[in-house]
């Protein structure tokens, strides 16, 4: 059995594990030695007091880009995440005096991160350790809409 067909086999968690492997683009490219793009899932656990007000984890993706210029061992970077730690729909009376006129009412809980870094990184060899410095914002939001289908 070849490569491909183990690959179709295979559990579709480790399929996904593979496609967001890092897999180094031809080292004489110029584009390809200058800059670095990636992608991520992240999970974002609540800690201390936001815990006890927020029961679930939040999930969602990254993207991070990195630039490095000349031959130094220094990289810039700027990473965007957006997750979203939770969501609820409920049926709501449209009006206290008409009560039998109900609407959907949709909450988001969303997260949106976004950092600037500068990392120190040599590129040689197969394991590339890396120190950053970050800075960064953390923007936390909840989003309510109302729905009515139908009339």
């Amino acid at each position: 059995m070849n490569l491909r067909d183990r690959l179709l086999h295979t559990d579709s968690m480790v399929v996904l594990a593979l496609l967001l492997v890092s897999i180094p683009i031809n080292s004489e490219n110029a584009f390809a030695r200058m800059f670095d793009l990636g992608i991520s899932f992240d999970v974002a656990a609540p800690q201390d007091e936001f815990r006890n007000t927020v029961d679930r984890n939040g999930y969602g993706l990254s993207v991070e880009g990195l630039y490095k210029p000349g031959d130094m061992p220094v990289k810039f970077g700027l990473d965007f995440g957006f997750s979203q730690y939770g969501n609820e729909t409920r049926k709501e009376p449209f009006s206290l005096t008409i009560p039998d006129v109900t609407v959907d009412v949709k909450t988001t809980n969303n997260i949106v991160l976004t950092h600037l870094f500068v990392r120190l990184q040599h590129d040689y060899g197969m394991i590339k350790p890396y120190l950053d410095g970050i800075v960064g914002l953390h923007y936390l939001y909840t989003e309510t809409t109302i729905d009515n289908e139908g009339d």
